[in-house]
Formats: structure tokens, sequence, C-alpha cells
């Protein structure tokens, strides 16, 4: 009996030796892979086209040009937007990559134009 315990112990440590020296080997699909390319591509091409801006007012037209007027006066460093979704106009200001940024340009806008607020854009 003893002799089949120092077999057992002998026989478990060779293979948990062994067992560290292999290297796994995976195979992989060329269309798992192909597939995988493609999503890494879609994300960068999401990510390029993500941003932030500021939206100062969203309503009816005279009001809408009076603050755009007010907003490329105060701020003609920054890209002044104005559009139209039905039914009403918007006025944004800003065009930022990072959140961070953003959120430091609202706190200075939000001086001048207090219900601005922060829109995530793609």
């Amino acid at each position: 009996m003893s002799q089949l315990k120092w077999f057992l112990a002998f026989f478990c440590c060779s293979l948990a030796l062994n067992a560290q020296n292999l290297e796994p080997k995976i195979a992989q699909d060329s269309v798992v892979q192909r597939m995988a390319e493609e999503r890494i591509l879609i994300n960068k091409e999401n990510y390029n086209k993500l941003y932030f801006t500021i939206q100062l007012y969203n309503g009816g037209y005279k009001q809408a040009k009076e603050i755009q007027e007010q907003a490329a006066e105060l701020f003609p460093d920054l890209p002044l937007y104005f559009t139209f979704e039905t039914p009403n106009y918007k006025v944004q200001l800003g065009r930022f990559k990072f959140k961070s940024k953003a959120t430091q340009e609202l706190e200075r806008i939000k001086k001048e134009f207090a219900e601005s607020f922060l829109i995530q854009q793609q």
C-alpha cells in the first residue's frame, strides 16, 4: 500500500510539472479572426465620430437667432452650430472629443447661459 501512495504522489507531481511546460495552442477559424478585426475597425470608427457639444437653446427661431448672435460675440473661440430638428431650432457650441474638456467649457458657458447642458453626439 505504501508503494501505491508513493507511486500516486510521484505520478501527480510529474503531471503537475509537465502541465506547466505546455503552451496552449488555439485553433481559430479565419472567419472568426476576420470578424474580430472588422469589429475593431468599427469600434475605431465609432470612437472617431463620437464628440460632445454644449446645447445653449432648443426652441423657436427668433429666440434661437438671438442666442446664436450672443454666443458668437461671447465665445468666438468655439464653433457655433445652428440646426433645425422638427419642430425646434437648436443652438450648440463647441465640438469636444473629451468629456472633461467639454465639462470645463460648460462651466464657463453656464455663467452666460445658465440653461446650457452637455450632449454626447455621434
